[in-house]
């Protein structure tokens, strides 16, 4: 039987020692191996790794690969590597599990534990992939739901290894496929009606007509988050039914998100039969109402919650939060403003607030007002989020590129300046903002103890937007900061004097992370720039700057990507020279 070359695996930089440099990853096993691993149960492989059962006593694993990959800790670094929203990396890691699943049973915890997958994936890397050639689609799926009929190993290796998930994606915004639904039907039969997944903590599921019934059915007592998508098809009554069976298989749920495509398909009276529910987020076209509110702050003991309100207005009497601690809302700014007033939250620390701005019209007065009632909340709040979002109520008013750029900073967030003790900012908006050196200065002073700050501004002219300077403002007054998201304009920028350069050395900033949201823009020379953000943010995390960066040559100058990649080489070549200079952050980064 032919072997395949062992492949070399790159290894994250946190594993030390000269031994795990290269790690010999062989793509598939050796046929004694390949004997063994059946001995033990291991039978769901690949084409690449499935062979038939042989009966063999020995239950020694044969060490075709670098001890290391047998080891749990090792092997949870190696998965973590890939981006497992990714569908080519969650091949890589479907194909890498079938192997190590072979050697070693820490393997498959490493996979398991730490992973998010869809069922059709699951059940890609547990079954035996043995469709003729040229079998596709529906075909493939119904050959697999024979072999969990017929194949006893099979059957046992799922359940195994099933038992072992503790995150599973059922489908993303669609229902799954009628097949698909088969398949998962199958498979819990084969469990006796009861779910196979006993250990699962964090499910998510689309509900619609074809896989009704299935839910309950699959939700084990561990579950603790669950994402609940309601297909355009499913009817209210089916998701009334839904919810109020919740409440007797789901006893540790925490966390709930619910999704639904139509406001008259929620109902919110057997949501609060869940009385463990302690984050919960309303999305899609479910809008609440101050008494519905009321009623949900008052049946469940929240610590956060996500939710779009309506008819505040006229609302003045008392809303009691309880244990809130995350208020995440959207709104306009009239009937936001109301719930602040109103909400008894002396616990509250983060407030997530999506402002609905009315065929562009911003009302500074308004906003203004908003800000002050959130002085209320001064004791407890550290954290503030602002997101200004655009809605016509006539698609020809939809054009607002006229409107100049609004002195956000000055004309409404100045009553929060030294009055809020906030440790993370973040502003988005779709109109477009003023935030020059001198905003950002305020803002700096304003708020010193800030660790992260994220402004995404509406692209403006260059004049209406901070350069490198402002940086500078932020090194000296916000000596905590390790997360900074800003726009900045470096087509001017004068290097500093050495002098300066000494002086913003000594600051020893913590910063880890700068991304330069507006990569197009261009400085003179990447590499005075990349001087000047080394003396500024010694420990900058080069790799996570750069992600949001291109390498594309600007005209009049070079690109952040350009100038991130001269910053790289600028510290390897320090590391190479053994600089006497202490490269590890002094604090955590955000």
């Amino acid at each position: 039987m032919h072997t395949a070359r062992p492949e070399t695996v790159n290894f994250p930089h946190k594993v030390r020692g000269n031994s795990l440099r290269h790690l010999r990853w062989p793509s598939v096993l050796s046929p004694r191996s390949r004997r063994t691993a059946n001995d033990r149960g291991f039978s769901g492989m690949g084409n690449d790794v499935s062979v038939p059962h042989v009966k063999n006593d020995s239950s020694v694993v044969v060490q075709d690969a670098h001890h290391a990959l047998f080891e749990y800790d090792v092997l949870s670094l190696i998965f973590d590597v890939f981006d497992l929203e990714h569908k080519e990396h969650r091949r890589t890691c479907a194909r890498s599990a079938r192997v190590c699943r072979a050697w070693t049973e820490p393997a498959s915890r490493a996979l398991w534990s730490r992973t998010r997958w869809k069922l059709q994936d699951l059940c890609t890397v547990l079954l035996k992939h043995t469709i003729p050639a040229g079998s596709r689609g529906l075909k493939h799926t119904q050959v697999k739901a024979g072999h969990l009929r017929h194949d006893y190993m099979q059957r046992e290796s799922l359940l195994r290894c099933a038992a072992r998930v503790r995150q599973l994606c059922i489908s993303q915004r669609l229902q799954p496929a009628r097949l698909d639904v088969q398949l998962l039907r199958r498979v819990l039969s084969i469990s006796n009606g009861t779910t196979f997944l006993p250990a699962l903590l964090s499910l998510s599921w689309v509900e619609g007509p074809r896989n009704e019934g299935l839910l309950l059915r699959l939700i084990p007592p561990s579950m603790q988050e669950l994402e609940l998508i309601f297909d355009w098809e499913t009817s209210p009554k089916q998701v009334h039914r839904l919810l109020m069976g919740l409440s007797h298989p789901a006893l540790s749920l925490r966390s709930v998100r619910i999704y639904a495509w139509k406001p008259e398909q929620f109902s919110l009276d057997p949501l609060l039969d869940l009385t463990s529910i302690q984050e919960l987020s309303l999305e899609g076209s479910i809008v609440l109402g101050p008494e519905e509110l009321c009623k949900v702050l008052s049946s469940l003991a929240l610590v956060s919650i996500e939710v779009t309100v309506r008819d505040f207005k006229a609302w003045d009497k008392a809303i009691n939060g309880g244990s809130l601690k995350e208020l995440h809302c959207a709104g306009t700014c009239a009937d936001i403003t109301a719930l602040v007033i109103s909400l008894r939250a002396p616990s509250l620390r983060t407030a997530d607030l999506k402002l609905d701005i009315v065929d562009a019209h911003f009302d500074r007065m308004g906003q203004h007002y908003l800000c002050q009632t959130l002085l209320k909340f001064s004791p407890s709040l550290r954290s503030l989020q602002l997101d200004y979002r655009k809605v016509y109520s006539n698609s020809e008013l939809a054009s607002a590129s006229h409107l100049p750029p609004i002195p956000l900073v000055s004309d409404v967030l100045k009553p929060l300046f030294g009055r809020l003790y906030l440790e993370s900012f973040t502003l988005c908006s779709e109109l477009r903002v003023l935030l020059t050196d001198d905003q950002i200065m305020q803002v700096a002073q304003g708020w010193p103890m800030l660790r992260s700050l994220s402004l995404m501004n509406h692209p403006c002219q260059p004049a209406n937007i901070a350069t490198p300077a402002a940086l500078v403002y932020l090194a000296k007054h916000c000596p905590n900061l390790r997360f900074l998201r800003i726009q900045l304009s470096a087509r001017e920028f004068v290097p500093p004097s050495p002098e300066s350069s000494l002086e913003l050395r000594a600051l020893q900033h913590p910063l880890r992370t700068l991304r330069q949201v507006n990569g197009y823009d261009a400085c003179r020379t990447c590499w005075r720039m990349a001087e000047f953000l080394d003396d500024l943010f010694p420990y900058l995390a080069v790799e996570a700057c750069e992600e949001v960066s291109t390498n594309v040559i600007v005209e009049g100058g070079c690109s952040w990507g350009m100038m991130w990649g001269a910053l790289r080489a600028m510290k390897t070549a320090r590391y190479a020279l053994k600089e006497p200079r202490d490269y590890e952050s002094p604090g955590a980064t955000e």
